[in-house]
C-alpha cells in the first residue's frame, strides 16, 4: 500500500512541477494538401521526443461529450495543416486547422510531462473569417509517447481533454506568435481552433510550438531519493538474513 501512495504522491508533484528551460520547434515541409488520414510525425526537440497527428472533434447530441475523427496531417512551409474528411480535399482553406465543422486539432504526444508555453498560429481565412482562435488542453496518459491513441473509439478521452480545454483568444492586431498562460503539464496535449467558436471561423496552421520539461520539486527528489535509500537498506537486510542463515 505504501508503494502505491508513494506513486500516486510522485504523479501528484509531477502535475505542479516547475518547468526547465523552454524549446521552440518550428515545423516545416513540403507536402500535398490532401492525404492518407491518420498519419503522424515524430520529433525530436531539447532532448524531448514527441508525437504529432491530426483529428476533428465533433459535439455529440446534447453538447457534453465529444467524439474525434483521425485526419490528414500536412506539413507545409508555414506550419501544419490539417484536412479533415469533408473538407473538400483541403480546397478554400480548408486544409487549415479550422473550426467551420467539427474543430480541428493537432494531437502531440511528449515522452514526459510538459508545458506548452507558446505557440505561432500562422492565420488564414476560411469561409470569410480572419481569426486564429484557438482551443489548448493537455492531459497525461500511461501509453508510449510513439504510439496511436485511439482518441476516435474513446470518446471519454476525448470528452475529458475538451472539458478542461480552454479558449486561447486573440484581438485585431495579436500577433501570430503568442505566449500561453495555461499552468499545467501533461505528457499529451491538443491544440486546435476554438472549440467554441463564438466569433466566426478561424483557420491557421500550426507554425512552432513552444515546450518546456517539467522537473520534480526538491521535495520529490527527496522522496524519490529516500525510497531508493529504503530498498537500499530492505535488500541490505535481506542479504544479512541470508548470510546468517547459510552460515
Amino acid at each position: 500500500m505504501n508503494k502505491f501512495l508513494a506513486a500516486a504522491a510522485l504523479g501528484a508533484a509531477v502535475l505542479s512541477a516547475p518547468v526547465s528551460a523552454a524549446t521552440t520547434f518550428t515545423f516545416t515541409g513540403n507536402d500535398p494538401v490532401n492525404g492518407t488520414v491518420g498519419n503522424a510525425f515524430n520529433y525530436s526537440a531539447g532532448g524531448v521526443n514527441f508525437r504529432v497527428s491530426a483529428w476533428r472533434a465533433t459535439a455529440n447530441s446534447g453538447g457534453f461529450t465529444y467524439s474525434a475523427t483521425q485526419s490528414y496531417l500536412a506539413r507545409f512551409g508555414n506550419g501544419l495543416g490539417a484536412t479533415s474528411t469533408g473538407d473538400q480535399n483541403g480546397m478554400n482553406n480548408l486544409h487549415t486547422v479550422e473550426n467551420q465543422n467539427g474543430f480541428d486539432f493537432v494531437l502531440i504526444q511528449f515522452d514526459r510531462n510538459v508545458r506548452l508555453t507558446g505557440a505561432n498560429l500562422d492565420t488564414y481565412t476560411v469561409a470569410g473569417s480572419f481569426d486564429n482562435d484557438a482551443t489548448l488542453s493537455t492531459g497525461i496518459v500511461n501509453a508510449p509517447w510513439n504510439s496511436t491513441l485511439s482518441l476516435h473509439t474513446n470518446s471519454a478521452l476525448m470528452t475529458a481533454l475538451v472539458s478542461n480545454a480552454v479558449s486561447v483568444k486573440n484581438s485585431p492586431g495579436t500577433p501570430d506568435a503568442r505566449t500561453f498562460s495555461y499552468n499545467q503539464t501533461g505528457n499529451i496535449w491538443i491544440l486546435g481552433a476554438d472549440h467554441m467558436n463564438t466569433d466566426g471561423v478561424d483557420g491557421f496552421k500550426l507554425k512552432s510550438i513552444t515546450f518546456s520539461p517539467a522537473v520534480p520539486e526538491p521535495a520529490t527528489w527527496a522522496m524519490m531519493i529516500g525510497g531508493f535509500g529504503a530498498v537500499g537498506m530492505a535488500a541490505r537486510r535481506r542479504a544479512n538474513r541470508r548470510t546468517a542463515l547459510t552460515a
